[in-house]
């Protein structure tokens, strides 16, 4: 958020498909994943298991991605501290993004407002309007648009976003791409990650950041960033946790709600960046056996803590 997205792509050197429907068909509205949602037309027979996409009707009940315990608030080191807020059901509802700001969840049809406050005061607010789910009732397509409190609907100052998303037939994420079409002719970025699974863990995971000035091709800015995850005989089970590495770029709370698909099902022992430098991941968990702390030992520095996680209605702090 922020109008930030042109920031990012001059300053970070890592950064973390639409189902074309026919015109005879009809578009589900708020069946979200197990179906039942009623069509444009009225006849009530659409459903999130039949083919192609829908218009989602809710965020995902996180216990059927087997997350033990949704996750109240996370640390993020540089990015800060985000709380999460969920239904008694178990799917996500809104909460605070520390980077992108406070953020809520309307259902039947899925929507998501995120509005960021400056001195008190609605600086810029972000809608996404359109958001399609998967019969899995994973996330594969959101289109939005980010503008300054003062200007909305003005062209020239308005970001118009897009997301589309890939996964596997377990419901874990292979691939995304984020659009950031610049108002004011200032041009477009473009944002892709992809990722590798194996028996249910994340093994690699990429992304590339590109940028385009009006009139002029593709910049690839800095190159392609790879991360390859290894998991030793000691590799705990993830409680539902999603890696600190990969929640960038893409909105967290998208991840936390469910919405980009499941997370690894371990905590890895190592990660190696594509520079060589290879680091050791060390977890803490509580008594209920949830991960409450990732730290980092090795590479970027000994004890360097990457992310500390919270549950129950308390706030995540890094030691």
């Amino acid at each position: 958020m922020k109008k930030q997205f042109k920031f990012y792509a001059l300053c970070l050197a890592v950064a973390l498909g639409m189902a074309a429907c026919g015109d005879d068909e009809d578009t589900v509205i708020g069946g979200g994943a197990n179906g039942g949602g009623e069509t444009e037309n009225g006849s009530g027979n659409g459903g999130g298991n039949g083919g192609g996409d829908v218009l989602g009707g809710t965020t995902p009940l996180l216990a059927d991605l087997g997350i033990k315990a949704p996750v109240g608030s996370v640390d993020r080191n540089e990015y800060g501290v985000s709380t999460y807020e969920y239904d008694n059901a178990g799917r996500m509802t809104g909460g605070v993004s520390k980077e992108e700001g406070t953020f809520t969840f309307d259902f039947n049809p899925l929507k998501a407002t995120v509005v960021e406050y400056a001195d008190g005061e609605e600086y810029s607010r972000c809608v996404f309007d359109k958001m399609e789910l998967n019969a899995q009732g994973f996330l594969t397509y959101a289109s939005g648009v980010e503008y300054p409190a003062d200007k909305e609907g003005e062209d020239d100052f308005n970001e118009k976003i897009t997301l589309t998303c890939e996964y596997d037939s377990e419901g874990y994420l292979l691939k995304a791409v984020k659009h950031v079409l610049y108002g004011g002719d200032e041009g477009e970025t473009e944002y892709t990650y992809t990722y590798v699974w194996e028996d249910g863990n994340l093994i690699t995971y990429t992304d590339l950041m590109r940028t385009k000035d009006p009139g002029q091709d593709w910049d690839d800015f800095g190159g392609m960033d790879t991360y390859t995850f290894a998991y030793g005989e000691n590799a705990v089970t993830n409680s539902g946790v999603y890696l600190g590495q990969v929640v960038r770029g893409i909105y967290d709370y998208f991840f936390y709600s469910g919405l980009l698909g499941k997370p690894t099902r371990q905590i890895p022992t190592a990660m190696t960046r594509d520079d060589g430098a290879t680091e050791q991941l060390n977890v803490t968990l509580d008594g209920k056996e949830r991960v409450t702390l990732i730290s980092l030992t090795g590479g970027i520095g000994k004890g360097y803590n990457a992310c500390a996680y919270a549950y129950d209605g308390q706030t995540a702090e890094l030691p």
